[in-house]
């Protein structure tokens, strides 16, 4: 008994789409960077922290800072981060800073201890419109915070998205 011959073609390129897919990936996850949900406005993935803000990593994954901005009243809360960018990590500093560059022009913004634990906060605020503004221009405008955790400085860049506050 003999089978047609397009039994060949057809399962050839049968195998080749099958072969093909163990090569994909899906196209919502780039090298070095999670998927950015929205469903229900859910924060958990590893791009929002714990208190719904932007997450930035200190070091290669050491710690991290979470940066929230309130456009009604112009603030800029940091909180320092465990590895897991899930609890608040109190450091030793009354102060971290948040360097601007608009146009190669610096500046430097600076963001006090907000609430303190035996010496130590994890939580770092500043109220000012200048920063506000310098952060949403966008093109033009490069932002880093510096700070020190344990007598190691850290410094990152950080990246303004207008959907969380």
């Amino acid at each position: 008994m003999c089978q047609p011959t397009y039994w060949i073609p057809a399962n050839f390129l049968t195998l080749l789409a099958v072969l093909a897919c163990f090569g994909c990936k899906p196209s919502s996850v780039k090298t070095g960077e999670a998927p950015h949900q929205h469903v229900g406005h859910d924060h958990h993935d590893h791009e929002t922290g714990p208190h719904g803000g932007h997450l930035i990593e200190l070091g290669v994954e050491e710690y991290h800072a979470e940066w929230l901005h309130d456009d009604e009243t112009n603030s800029i809360t940091v909180y320092i981060l465990d590895a897991d960018a899930q609890n608040e990590f109190p450091i030793d500093a009354s102060e971290i800073f948040i360097n601007i560059k608009v146009d190669d022009q610096p500046k430097q913004y600076k963001l006090t201890a907000f609430q303190t634990e035996q010496g130590k906060s994890s939580q770092f605020q500043l109220v000012d419109s200048s920063l506000m503004v310098a952060l949403s221009v966008g093109g033009g405008v490069s932002a880093r915070l510096q700070l020190d955790i344990n007598g190691t400085p850290f410094s990152a860049t950080i990246e303004h998205h207008a959907d969380h506050h």
